[in-house]
């Protein structure tokens, strides 16, 4: 049972392969569909808390419910949504949580407190999403020009 922000900082500390964790995203029906995909028949058989953080957080001085959500890797927020019935709330809850095959909370997006770790006793878990760090054009010019430089050095 973790809260979103012990849960984020356990994402964000992970890597996999030279690749950095964060908490998953989920910005189109597709990357919900590979998410359940991948995961239904654990979550399904209880082997697994129906609840799991995402990557999602609002801005603590969001003028309305809808406004200030934001995704940890920066990614615009909007498009794709799964908000439950009634939700988000707002009710000092900017946090993100996801009732994927719960019946209380209703299924669905659920903006949260930061230290909430469970529902009716039902554990939230959370899944990372690993991402390869791009690496900046000038790196790749400044590497492309010492290989130049050392070949000239050579011959």
């Amino acid at each position: 049972r973790w809260t979103w922000q012990e849960a984020s900082d356990l994402a964000s500390a992970s890597e996999h392969q030279g690749m950095q964790g964060h908490l998953v995203t989920i910005t189109s029906q597709e990357e919900r569909n590979f998410i359940t995909d991948t995961f239904h028949s654990v979550l399904r058989n209880g082997l697994f808390p129906k609840t799991i953080w995402l990557g999602g957080f609002q801005d603590t001085d969001a003028a309305g419910v809808l406004d200030g959500w934001n995704w940890v890797t920066g990614e615009a927020w909007g498009g794709y949504t799964e908000w439950a019935s009634g939700q988000p709330n707002n009710l000092d809850q900017n946090y993100l949580a996801w009732a994927y095959l719960s019946t209380s909370p209703a299924r669905g997006w659920h903006d949260t407190p930061v230290d909430y770790k469970f529902w009716a006793d039902e554990p939230v878990a959370y899944i990372v999403e690993y991402e390869a760090v791009p690496v900046p054009a000038s790196f790749l010019l400044l590497g492309a020009g010492l290989c130049v430089i050392a070949r000239l050095k050579h011959e």
